[in-house]
């Protein structure tokens, strides 16, 4: 008569017959990224679909997760106010959720590296080039490009 803790952990993967015929990005979720990052794997901790809209161009899906065993990172100590030595450090209820963003059920970016991803595709150009004025973006859903760009004072056009 034992209260027993009962985890479930769930997963889900599409299988089965589908047609095609009118929109393959309806069916996103039998192999992309979005299905082997978030709707698989039983290691989540935790997960919320943030926004799951579909436009004239492409499906854009952002989620928030927790992977078990996570532990707060710097950003989150300095915000909760952890000194070095804390054991707190290792706890995993004090971790925040990571953003991601998924087109078309591909990965893009998540909120931990987005910054330095998108410096790296943008600014080795930038400064190579002796004076970029004219500048344009192929691609760029999410706007992080465009605001690296942005940054260069020598830009006056972006297409």
């Amino acid at each position: 008569d034992e209260d027993v803790d009962v985890k479930t952990y769930w997963s889900h993967k599409l299988r089965g017959y589908r047609s095609y015929e009118n929109n393959t990005r309806a069916h996103y979720l039998d192999n992309s990224d979005l299905a082997d990052w978030l709707m698989i794997p039983l290691d989540l901790k935790y997960k919320k679909e943030v926004v799951s809209v579909e436009t004239p161009y492409q499906r854009i899906d952002i989620w928030d997760m927790i992977e078990h065993g996570d532990t707060p990172g710097w950003d989150e100590g300095l915000k909760l106010g952890l000194e070095p030595g804390d054991s707190r450090w290792m706890a995993d209820d004090l971790t925040f959720p990571e953003r991601l963003l998924f087109l078309d059920g591909a990965y893009q970016t998540h909120s931990d590296s987005e910054h330095e991803c998108h410096e790296a595709h943008v600014h080795p150009a930038m400064f190579t080039h002796p004076n970029p004025v004219h500048v344009a973006i192929i691609g760029g859903g999410e706007g992080a490009i465009l605001r690296e760009v942005l940054k260069h004072d020598t830009v006056t056009h972006v297409t």
